[in-house]
């Protein structure tokens, strides 16, 4: 077959488009994903900044409830309250149950920590104690070997005040006992 020049056809030549975004789509979209992420960011600074106050608080509530249960516990559980000089003696009964004796527990009221120690365990509660008081049936102590029923105390935790106050009644026999011990001075 001979060659013939090329003739025009019939049919129609398309360009095929593919679809596609707009540069101006395209910014859009990533300045609506930019706005979203400072959004999100800002969002995940807030809650990390309200669960570092949450954890500071559940700490500070953690040491003054320590404080407070161990202490009167302890007081409960004493036979008598002695004061002397920013210490509180703690003195047992001896156990019914066992022949061991009770040693007695000491608090020790430093600048910026309260130190208790039973025989070798000490623990330390991080509140810093300010204007110390004990009393005896109502009085300021006077002599550091007068035994106590009151103690009153500020306790600083992390820059909040916290008022305690802890009071021991005694048994009838062992009120008098005191009485007798507080006289014959």
């Amino acid at each position: 077959m001979p060659l013939l020049p090329n003739k025009p056809t019939n049919r129609r030549v398309t360009e095929t488009t593919l679809p596609a975004f707009t540069i101006s789509e395209m910014v859009t979209v990533m300045a609506v994903s930019a706005l979203l992420l400072v959004i999100v960011y800002a969002a995940m600074a807030a809650i990390e900044h309200r669960y570092h106050l949450f954890f500071a608080q559940a700490k500070r509530q953690t040491q003054i409830s320590l404080l407070e249960n161990t202490l009167q516990k302890d007081i409960e559980q004493a036979e008598g309250l002695y004061w002397n000089t920013n210490r509180l003696t703690v003195t047992y009964k001896q156990d019914a149950y066992t022949t061991q004796t009770r040693t007695a527990t000491e608090y020790a009221f430093r600048d910026t920590v309260i130190i208790r120690t039973q025989q070798t365990v000490m623990d330390t509660f991080y509140v810093s104690p300010d204007s110390l008081i004990c009393h005896w049936q109502g009085k300021n102590l006077v002599r550091t070997t007068d035994p106590a029923d009151e103690l009153f105390f500020k306790g600083l935790v992390n820059g909040e005040t916290y008022l305690f106050h802890f009071h021991k009644s005694y048994d009838y026999q062992t009120l008098w006992k005191l009485e007798q011990q507080t006289q014959s001075y």
